[in-house]
């Protein structure tokens, strides 16, 4: 028998966006960090760069679906145990004065059980993509300007006393200002920071995310970088039966391969 928690759990990620993502949110949402090399900034011609990476997420806040909220406290171990299926990917083109890049993640979260109160079943579908445009202004910092995509996809189904028979569809777009630090770095080691807010009422009422990240060059080819990344949203629709709320940080350690071309 699948444990409550984790059904409670997956009630409440219906109202989730995991990069994200995680599955922010999407979840996910966000922006990965793909630092310029010293290479890139020495050549005249775009460079590119492709990461998948992994987010392992932890969740706090509060969210809801047809004007019933709940808290969420949510751990990595809670969030992967009800992953069917997830996949998050990277891509930047890079020139020694302009950039811009593609963040997407996915996740199709499950879960089900028997309760007290009969059996429960909860299914969660939902992706981001951001894209983000930067201009550098110093050897080491670049201003940036980002748009993210949010869609969330989900339904709760209850038996006997819990017959219940819910679904949501919800999608935004937030617009992000931000910046990109790059701190001086041997040919092996490379430093950063991405940090970005947003919002601004379009979408969400205010959203931000922060990204240090570490990586090392092994050969021109291939970097393996780790940071510690985290996204905030603050998103409602709707009032009454038909509300919508999203009020959630995601948090966690990341780490991926980037590919340079």
């Amino acid at each position: 028998m699948t444990s409550f928690r984790t059904v409670l759990l997956a009630c409440g990620l219906i109202s989730v966006s995991a990069g994200h993502a995680m599955a922010q949110d999407s979840t996910a949402t966000s922006s990965t960090i793909s630092m310029t090399s010293g290479s890139a900034t020495a050549s005249s011609h775009w460079n590119c760069v492709v990461e998948p990476y992994l987010l392992v997420p932890y969740m706090t806040g509060t969210s809801g679906v047809h004007g019933l909220t709940s808290d969420v406290d949510a751990n990595a171990g809670d969030i992967l145990g009800a992953l069917d299926f997830g996949a998050m990917l990277y891509f930047e083109a890079q020139s020694p004065r302009w950039a811009f890049s593609l963040d997407g993640t996915y996740m199709d979260l499950g879960a089900g059980g028997t309760t007290r109160l009969g059996d429960v079943d909860v299914d969660l579908k939902q992706s981001g993509v951001m894209v983000t445009g930067y201009a550098r202004v110093k050897p080491w910092a670049e201003g940036t300007v980002g748009f993210q995509f949010n869609s969330i996809k989900g339904s709760l189904k209850g038996s006997g006393s819990l017959g219940v028979d819910l679904s949501t569809d919800q999608s935004w777009t937030d617009p992000y200002l931000g910046v990109r630090l790059a701190m001086p770095h041997s040919d092996k080691w490379q430093f950063g920071f991405f940090g970005a807010v947003g919002g601004f009422g379009v979408g969400s009422d205010f959203a931000w995310q922060a990204f240090p990240q570490v990586g090392y060059r092994f050969n021109p080819l291939f970097e393996l970088s780790g940071g510690f990344r985290t996204l905030y949203m603050d998103y409602q629709n709707g009032s009454g039966n038909d509300e919508f709320t999203y009020k959630l940080t995601t948090y966690g350690p990341q780490v991926g391969g980037k590919f340079h071309f």
